[in-house]
């Protein structure tokens, strides 16, 4: 879970290719809310975390995959209270959020249009 192209053969940590710096994409500031756009093809009945860095994730500035990580888990970012207006089976951004875990989003349950996994 979380790799797109799943099986794939496995590469030396300076070659993946989420490594590689690219633009800064967008700038955060501490208690803002922000949204993400996520797409699922198969339903796993897991949940999303999000996390940021303050240093670029580059392979050839990093020692490994450890010191990396351990950049996002200083910012792992936490769910924003559902929307005042929220009801049930409405939005998936109008799931409670877990107490706790509040840094979960997790994926609704599959309706009868929904791949799901297994």
């Amino acid at each position: 879970c979380g790799d797109p192209v799943q099986n794939r053969d496995i590469v030396a940590f300076v070659d993946e290719p989420y490594m590689k710096p690219d633009p800064v994409q967008d700038v955060y500031t501490a208690g803002s809310v922000v949204e993400f756009q996520v797409g699922v093809s198969t339903h796993h009945m897991g949940h999303y975390e999000f996390r940021i860095c303050n240093k670029a994730l580059d392979a050839h500035v990093l020692a490994d995959a450890a010191e990396g990580q351990a950049c996002l888990d200083q910012w792992v970012l936490q769910r924003a209270p559902p929307a005042a207006d929220c009801k049930p089976n409405g939005p998936a951004d109008c799931q409670p959020i877990d107490e706790d875990h509040p840094e979960r989003w997790y994926v609704p349950p599959p309706n009868h249009d929904t791949q799901v996994a297994g």
